[in-house]
């Protein structure tokens, strides 16, 4: 649009040289615009995040363990001012993780927007395509905890790196389950909840910061699935069972219009699969502004696993449907016929932390019932080995330690004498093993 008015403006006045030079001025001001838009949101995208800065790398990834790394997804072209370069990924794993038997690492791709081959990696990349800010289903979960487990166990030298877009919600949603499956967390406690610590520990490896877990794991409904499996490696696996949702009940008005009421319906989808459309089932019902709450028939839609609703709130001026929230869930773990969501619970609400669109009251109630006769599968989960639980507990030990230094030196008290030495040692032992890998690699 500008470069049309530029033309315009430019045939209506000629040749004159000042109209000519106010034009070029505002054209460099407009790029100078762009770049400094465009720097913004590179900042934004690495931000908040620890990155790998040692032996000329420069990369987004860090190390959640010893052998667990977390990164940005590997990019190219433009996407990859913002990610992570290919290419430097390629020979971060081949300097630091490869010696001549092979690779000595495995990628785990859970991006379903970003595919790449396997060879780019040396046919090592396993990829388990999960959509953004979606959880990873349950089934599919528990398939890569395994493979991750052989992979980790064969050898005590291998590394796993996951990544999706960001490295952190998906990213943080395999790992995090990981730490419970292995029992990494049980030496690392930061609060009473084996869930809410390994969250707190990825969130310190991935970002610095303990306390700030909505950083790397934003989306409710991917903490509710980390909740899920915890209860899974608590039972040995889990259960598929068919229920019927029999009604929903949404408590407070969205704000969605000018008049601070909406239109809302939903649709029930399993698999990728859509089971149930509210608007083509029943009327679209007004919820004025300051109405308590609002049912849904919900037809006693049969649904099994892994299911998402998502509510949309619809307009006719101009005709349209907006996505309000979402929410996924897994019908093996509901309780009692019910499940009850708050704000902080709701995929979209949650981030309307000022209340603009959702009060703080918001809530969501399902309502369910048994199907009688139905066949409930059963999912089963092998215990972690021997090896991989010695390795996470050692390991969660020695970071633990280091841990406990950091507060220590936060609070400027002061150390032991053996804590310098044990610091030390580590890193030695670290950065000999990176030369070692560096020095092969150049000789080959």
């Amino acid at each position: 649009m500008a470069s049309i008015v530029t033309f315009f403006v430019l045939a209506l006045v000629g040749g004159d040289p000042q109209i000519r030079s106010l034009l070029v001025f505002g054209r460099v001001i407009r790029l100078l615009r762009i770049i400094r838009i465009y720097r913004r949101l590179v900042k934004m995208a690495q931000s908040r995040k620890i990155r790998y800065q040692k032996f000329g790398f420069n990369l987004d990834l860090s190390y959640i363990t010893n052998q667990v790394i977390a990164m940005a997804l590997p990019a190219t072209g433009m996407e990859s001012k913002f990610r992570n370069p290919l290419e430097e990924v390629q020979r971060f794993m081949r300097t630091m993780h490869q010696d001549h038997t092979g690779p000595k690492y495995l990628i785990f791709n859970l991006a379903s927007e970003r595919a790449y081959s396997a060879k780019l990696f040396d046919d090592q990349v396993e990829t388990y395509p999960t959509d953004d800010h979606c959880p990873i289903m349950m089934e599919v979960l528990c398939e890569a905890i395994v493979t991750m487990e052989g992979f980790l166990a064969e050898h005590p030298r291998h590394i796993v790196a996951v990544h999706c877009k960001n490295g952190k919600g998906r990213t943080a949603q395999l790992i995090v389950s990981w730490l419970l499956y292995s029992g990494f967390s049980k030496a690392t406690k930061f609060s009473s909840l084996p869930q809410v610590d390994a969250l707190q520990w990825f969130s310190l490896k991935r970002t610095g910061k303990r306390d700030s877990v909505e950083v790397a794991c934003e989306d409710p409904s991917q903490l509710r699935y980390i909740e899920y499996f915890h209860k899974v490696c608590q039972e040995g696996g889990y259960t598929a069972p068919s229920i019927a949702l029999h009604k929903i009940t949404l408590h407070t008005t969205p704000k969605m219009d000018r008049n601070k009421g909406c239109d809302p319906w939903f649709v029930i989808e399993m698999r990728g699969r859509e089971v149930f459309d509210y608007s083509k089932e029943h009327v679209v019902q007004r919820m004025h502004a300051g109405r308590e709450k609002i049912e849904f028939d919900a037809n006693n839609t049969v649904v099994q696993g892994d299911v998402c609703i998502t509510f949309y709130h619809h307009s006719e001026e101009p005709v349209s449907d907006e996505k309000m929230f979402y929410l996924w869930f897994h019908t093996g773990f509901i309780e009692n016929n019910r499940l009850i969501l708050t704000k902080s619970e709701l995929d979209g609400c949650s981030r309307d932390e000022k209340n603009k669109v959702f009060a703080a009251g918001v809530k969501l109630e399902l309502e369910f019932k048994s199907v009688k006769h139905a066949r409930i599968p059963r999912y089963s989960m092998k215990s972690a080995s021997r090896a991989t639980s010695d390795v996470a507990q050692s390991m969660s030990v020695r970071m633990r330690m280091e841990v406990e230094d950091e507060e220590r030196l936060a609070r400027r008290g002061p150390l032991p004498d053996d804590t310098p030495f044990r610091l030390i040692a580590s890193s030695c032992a670290f950065f000999a093993q990176a030369r070692a890998n560096e020095s092969r690699l150049l000789q080959s």
